[in-house]
């Protein structure tokens, strides 16, 4: 419990330090820290060139360090779609030395590409200076691709009721009383009428 302790201790910010400052010797603690997250995590320099990722970089990717870091190695994983844009939002960030953020898919060891989201912000020296980057990339795929299926869903479902040429009510399967009534284009819709119960 003691070295649980004094390795708190050294990470606490020092008093009169640039907020977003961490001492120098939080370095091996910020890494465990880092391995220990279900996210992505990467650091580059000031300059923006990767110094760093996590052990789930590794998992997910299949890469190695040497491939990794290297070259822009990186960039041979993410999808050929997306490439332009994340470089075009990572450039804005350097340049104006502001946080961004942005969505784009990863291939993974196996092939198969994924959506993340990565939240990126600058590390600041004690005199306000960026001395480094670090993102966290969270894998948002089953997100986005449920959040497809119900536009896809939506779009059937206005078609089908676009095809009746009256008013329909959509009933509670469990109650039958109508939870929202859908009014072709060619029927004219009455003043929205609250409708009370449960479902």
């Amino acid at each position: 419990m003691s070295s649980e302790v004094s390795s708190l201790e050294r990470i606490q910010v020092t008093p009169g330090a640039a907020p977003g400052t961490l001492p120098p010797e939080s370095d091996a603690d910020y890494r465990v820290l880092a391995n220990a997250l279900p996210q992505i995590i990467w650091t580059t320099d000031a300059k923006g060139r990767l110094e760093w990722v996590n052990d789930r970089w590794y998992e997910f990717t299949g890469l190695t360090h040497q491939e990794s870091l290297y070259n822009k190695g990186a960039l041979a994983v993410i999808h050929p779609d997306d490439r332009e844009q994340l470089e075009r939002i990572w450039r804005n960030a350097l340049e104006t030395s502001t946080s961004c953020e942005i969505e784009y898919r990863i291939r993974r060891h196996d092939g198969v590409y994924r959506w993340h989201l990565a939240r990126t912000a600058p590390v600041r020296g004690a005199k306000g200076e960026i001395t480094r980057w670090i993102s966290a990339v969270l894998d948002m795929h089953d997100r986005r691709m449920a959040e497809v299926a119900l536009r896809a869903w939506e779009r059937r479902f206005e078609a089908v009721f676009n095809l009746v040429p009256q008013a329909t009510a959509v009933a509670s399967r469990w109650s039958g009383v109508p939870v929202a009534w859908m009014y072709p284009d060619s029927v004219q819709s009455p003043a929205p009428t609250v409708l009370r119960g449960s479902c």
